[in-house]
């Protein structure tokens, strides 16, 4: 069921992210902004929910790590402190992926299994260990809209065949996933509960 209806009122949103006080920030690329979203004062409202709104070029992904908001942009990670209280973010630090190598045009970002952030650009899929600011590039890889790494090391890849979308999806081990009529944005592993 739906637990809550939000709209972020800057242009193309690119993916969102749940705080853990159930409010939610988005990264819209063309509103270049990132988006906190008070979603608990007025779930089914959201012309009701305040919002405040944070300056980031091409403004592609967040992520909720250790206590901070990370978000990815147009040549940046930019970290942020959240005040809940006071309803705010607060820029920390800003990390140059573009100076590691790693190129322009942050897509997508994902914490990994040990707390690093993972983020695409339209050259490379690089990773940023924000505790010591080191970014490195994992692998060169063009125009990845989606990527996700399982724990056995198989990486799964979203990279447009038609515009900005695919029908298929792409593994590391030279496998596909192909899905006629479907248009893939970006990709994710679930893992399901057993019942």
């Amino acid at each position: 069921k739906a637990e809550f209806i939000a709209l972020a009122r800057a242009a193309n949103l690119h993916s969102c992210e749940l705080l853990p006080d159930g409010r939610v920030v988005a990264a819209c690329s063309d509103g270049n902004s990132v988006v906190l979203i008070d979603v608990p004062a007025s779930p089914f409202e959201p012309q009701e929910q305040r919002q405040k709104k944070y300056s980031l070029t091409q403004a592609h992904g967040a992520v909720w790590r250790n206590g901070h908001l990370y978000a990815i942009g147009q040549s940046q990670v930019v970290e942020y402190d959240y005040d809940a209280k006071g309803f705010g973010l607060k820029e920390v630090r800003r990390f140059d992926f573009t100076k590691a190598g790693c190129g322009m045009w942050g897509h997508d970002m994902l914490a990994d299994k040990d707390g690093n952030l993972v983020f695409t650009t339209h050259e490379a899929v690089g990773k940023l260990e924000p505790d010591t600011g080191k970014i490195v590039k994992l692998e060169d890889r063009k125009a990845v809209k989606g990527y996700a790494p399982r724990a056995d090391g198989v990486r799964l890849y979203c990279i447009p065949r038609e515009s900005w979308w695919t029908d298929t999806l792409e593994l590391s081990d030279g496998r596909e996933v192909k899905r006629p009529g479907c248009r893939f944005y970006k990709s994710r592993w679930l893992r399901c509960a057993e019942k």
